[in-house]
C-alpha cells in the first residue's frame, strides 16, 4: 500500500493543475462575475496546492524532500487567498447589482420624462424659491422658455399671482396662503403679451419632511395679444 499515498497525491495534483488552467481561462467581462483580483487570488490558491501537491509526489515517491520546508511556508497563503478571492467574487456581485439598477432607474426616468413631455398638459417643477427647474414640452412651449442641460431660461417675463405684482419667477406661488387648487396666474412677456393660467400646485418634500418647492401643472390658453387690449 506503499504506492497510494503517491497516488492520491499524484491525482490531487493533477486535479489542482486542471482547476488553475480552467480558472485562468475564464474571461473577465465588465460585468461578469469574476474580476482581475478574484481570478487572480483563486488561481494563485490553485498554483500553491499545485506546488504541494507537486512536493508531497516526489517527497512520498523518495524522490526529494527538498521543496517541503517551502510548501509548509506556501500552504499558509491558501485560505488567506481563497477569502479574499471570495471576497472580490462577492464585491463584483454587489458592483453588478448596482450597475444593473442604475440602468433600471434610467430607463425608468427616462420613461417618465416622455410621459411627461407626451402629456397635454403643462409641467413645471418648482424650487423653494419658484425657479423652474423642470419643464415638460407643454409647459416649454406654452411659457416659451428652453432647456439647455437641465439649466432652464425664461424669456423675461414677470408672473402675477393671483392678481398680486409681477415678480421674475414664481416665488408668489411656492407660498402657503394660495393653497393649491386653482391659483390664478398671469404671465405677460416684455411685449406686453398676456397669457392666463389656472395652475393646480403640489409641494414636494424631501425625505425628513422639509419643503423642496412645487409641481404645478395647467393647461395651455391663447395670449392676449396688446394690441387686442385696446
Amino acid at each position: 500500500m506503499s504506492w497510494l499515498v503517491p497516488f492520491i497525491d499524484a491525482m490531487a495534483l493533477v486535479a489542482f493543475v486542471v482547476a488553475a488552467v480552467l480558472l485562468s481561462r475564464i474571461p473577465i467581462r465588465t460585468e461578469g462575475l469574476t474580476s482581475w483580483i478574484a481570478k487572480s487570488c483563486l488561481v494563485g490558491a490553485m498554483a500553491v496546492y499545485v506546488f504541494a501537491m507537486l512536493s508531497n509526489v516526489l517527497e512520498h515517491s523518495g524522490v526529494t524532500a527538498a521543496l517541503d520546508a517551502a510548501e509548509d511556508y506556501l500552504e499558509v497563503l491558501f485560505p488567506a487567498l481563497i477569502v479574499y478571492g471570495g471576497y472580490a467574487l462577492h464585491v463584483r456581485q454587489r458592483e453588478n447589482e448596482l450597475k444593473s439598477a442604475q440602468r433600471a432607474a434610467l430607463r425608468s426616468q427616462e420613461m417618465m420624462l416622455g410621459i411627461l413631455d407626451a402629456a397635454p398638459a403643462g409641467i413645471i417643477v418648482l424650487d423653494d424659491a419658484g425657479r423652474i427647474t423642470f419643464a415638460n414640452e407643454t409647459a416649454k412651449e406654452a411659457l416659451d422658455v428652453s432647456d439647455d442641460e437641465g439649466i432652464v431660461s425664461t424669456p423675461g417675463w414677470g408672473v402675477r399671482i393671483c392678481g398680486g405684482p409681477a415678480a421674475p419667477d414664481f416665488a408668489g406661488l411656492v407660498t402657503a396662503e394660495h393653497g393649491h387648487l386653482g391659483v390664478q396666474v398671469t404671465v405677460e412677456w416684455p411685449n406686453g403679451w398676456l397669457v392666463d393660467f389656472t395652475m393646480r400646485t403640489e409641494e414636494l418634500r424631501d425625505e425628513h419632511g422639509r419643503f423642496g418647492g412645487m409641481v404645478a401643472t395647467f393647461l395651455p390658453q391663447a395670449g392676449l395679444h396688446p394690441e387686442s387690449q385696446q
